[in-house]
């Protein structure tokens, strides 16, 4: 089960339940800063994801691309319409739509993308042994709003989901708390084997 399925409520966990992260806007939010550094990685040609970059000049969209995945996902309704209007004017892009092939692929593949330069920017930011213990096998290690702020300034990246944010009523002053509880389960859910999968 991806991790777009956990998000829209669909699978079951290990113990086999029935799962359902559908409403855990902090996944979510997690995702989309996945998917944002995935791009920056891949329109830098694999360079340096935490150098910053002008975010204006590549448009809207990555949200309403990842609006249309979810309505396209079935069962999305509120939550694919809520996403659809979040990129607005400026931002990210067409960024899912670049990753995905327009569509043919899945949105774990365009966050499994950004799993490398949010690693390499946590490292450099001192954050290395979380960011491992996400990935491993064992138990995740914590990180504070705090920290997900200095590490991801500069990235563009806060500023970018901060739009998504908004449209869940989550200020910019709790989404590096939200980010800081969201990003090991996203990592750890992407990693299942305890290693980065390529990309």
């Amino acid at each position: 089960m991806g991790l777009l399925d956990s998000i829209l409520g669909g699978g079951n966990d290990a113990s086999g339940a029935q799962s359902s992260l559908l409403g855990n806007k902090k996944v979510l939010l997690a995702v989309g800063v996945l998917a944002y550094l995935a791009m920056k990685h891949k329109s830098q040609g694999a360079g340096d994801a935490a150098a910053p970059q002008g975010q204006e000049d590549q448009g809207g969209g990555l949200f309403g691309s990842l609006g249309g995945l979810l309505g396209a996902a079935g069962g999305a309704g509120a939550l694919g319409s809520l996403l659809g209007g979040a990129g607005g004017a400026g931002g990210l892009g067409g960024l899912l739509g670049g990753l995905l092939g327009g569509g043919n692929g899945s949105a774990d593949q365009a966050a499994i993308g950004g799993l490398g330069p949010l690693q390499q920017i946590l490292e450099q930011a001192g954050l290395g042994e979380q960011v491992k213990s996400w990935i491993g096998n064992g138990q995740n290690l914590p990180v504070s709003g705090e920290q997900i702020t200095q590490a991801l300034s500069g990235t563009g990246a806060l500023e970018e989901v901060s739009k998504l944010a908004a449209n869940f009523g989550i200020n910019e002053g709790d989404l590096a708390n939200q980010l800081a509880e969201g990003l090991p389960e996203a990592v750890n859910h992407l990693t299942p084997q305890g290693a980065v999968p390529a990309a």
